[in-house]
């Protein structure tokens, strides 16, 4: 059976996942290229304006997956740290009632072309963590808002089928400090046939099933 032939992976997760830094090794590999969002490290609109925030990331995420479009696939390899999707995730979990109706009339109007990855990789740390990280960069909103959008995350992509789907439980960040697991996981993503799996840790995996409860 021939390998899949992957162009264009996301690689999604929350901040202190792991699944920007990952996405960044991809994009050093020969033939790839690396499409990164800009980071949410020290982004004071997140709290002063959270609409103008999340209108700004909605229209950014937008340019970079119309941009996708011209891109010739069948030379370059990509990788994106994100799904277009996962946008009305954040926006939900952090605006107000009133900023959640308003951003919804002008997201019906921002819709891209569909490009659907060949693979998404969803990195699954635990929410705890995920949630302090948060809840340390961006002080001005409550943690239990952090914590919802954890869990809507998981739920997201327990019912995600858009796309072949390898979702891989971390601890975070440091899990692709060593060479090894990266490139573990790497041969795992371009021989995968496809489905939905579960990697877990740096080498144990099993097919089905659901991830521990406490994740996101």
């Amino acid at each position: 059976m021939p390998l899949p032939d992957h162009r264009l992976i996301a690689v999604e997760g929350l901040p202190g996942s792991g699944h920007t830094e990952f996405a960044a090794w991809i994009g050093s590999q020969p033939e790839w290229y690396a499409e990164l969002e800009e980071s949410t490290d020290h982004l004071p609109d997140i709290e002063r304006s959270p609409l103008s925030y999340v209108l700004q990331r909605l229209i950014g995420r937008y340019e970079r997956h119309r941009s996708l479009v011209d891109a010739d696939l069948f030379r370059h390899r990509i990788v994106t740290d994100y799904t277009f999707a996962t946008h009305a995730l954040w926006a939900h979990c952090i605006l107000s009632d009133h900023e959640w109706a308003l951003y919804q009339k002008v997201a019906v109007a921002v819709v891209p072309p569909t490009i659907r990855p060949d693979l998404v990789v969803y990195f699954q740390a635990p929410e705890r963590q995920v949630s302090a990280i948060l809840r340390q960069r961006h002080k001005g909103i409550e943690l239990d808002r952090w914590l919802e959008l954890c869990r809507a995350y998981q739920r997201h992509f327990f019912a995600y089928e858009d796309s072949p789907l390898l979702v891989v439980r971390t601890d975070g960040a440091q899990w692709f400090d060593g060479i090894g697991p990266r490139e573990a996981l790497w041969k795992r993503i371009m021989t995968y046939p496809g489905g939905k799996t579960y990697f877990v840790g740096e080498s144990g995996l099993w097919d089905g099933g659901t991830p521990a409860d406490d994740g996101c």
